[in-house]
């Protein structure tokens, strides 16, 4: 098992893309915070891993791309044309989608919204898809980013954990 835990202020695109930049050469174009809190995160956690072709990637947010969603319902009272980036920075599975394809494989990807335990529900899900045969490993992730907009303190989040069949007793407090 490998784990790896992002929490920072409200930090811009630009701060995820350098970030982004030192890890991969995955090219995100126009890419929502989400989408890169999440690529970043999960490539973190996967640093110097082995992992099988089959690796599942389940990826856990209470609010998803919020930012993205704000942005276009503020354009479209507004009047203004929606691009192409709008719809696509809103579709909320590219998240997994982008690390799959980052990380080269054919497993199962999703993402999930879920109000409590978000860890655990997406290591609930990993274990009976290893059960079932249907991955050998798992990438767990909890994705959240932060908006100005909202009341209180919200951290951008991006926990993620690594685990193989051969580990059977994962959970997280």
């Amino acid at each position: 098992m490998k784990t790896y835990q992002l929490t920072e202020g409200n930090r811009d695109v630009s701060f995820y893309k350098q970030k982004l930049r030192e890890l991969s050469s995955i090219s995100i174009r126009r890419s929502s915070k989400f989408n890169l809190l999440t690529l970043y995160g999960a490539l973190q956690c996967m640093q110097g891993v082995s992992f099988s072709k089959r690796l599942g990637i389940y990826v856990m947010t209470q609010y998803g791309p919020v930012a993205s969603f704000i942005d276009v319902f503020e354009k479209q009272r507004n009047g203004q044309k929606l691009s192409p980036f709008d719809f696509l920075n809103i579709n909320i599975n590219n998240a997994a989608f982008y690390v799959s394809r980052a990380l080269d494989v054919e497993g199962k990807n999703m993402v999930v919204i879920t109000k409590d335990n978000h860890l655990n529900r997406g290591i609930d899900l990993a274990k009976l898809d290893m059960q079932l045969g249907i991955i050998d490993d798992a990438l767990v992730g909890l994705v959240d980013e932060a908006v100005e907009r909202a009341e209180g303190t919200f951290p951008d989040i991006s926990h993620w954990v690594y685990f193989s069949h051969k580990e059977t007793d994962v959970s997280i407090d």
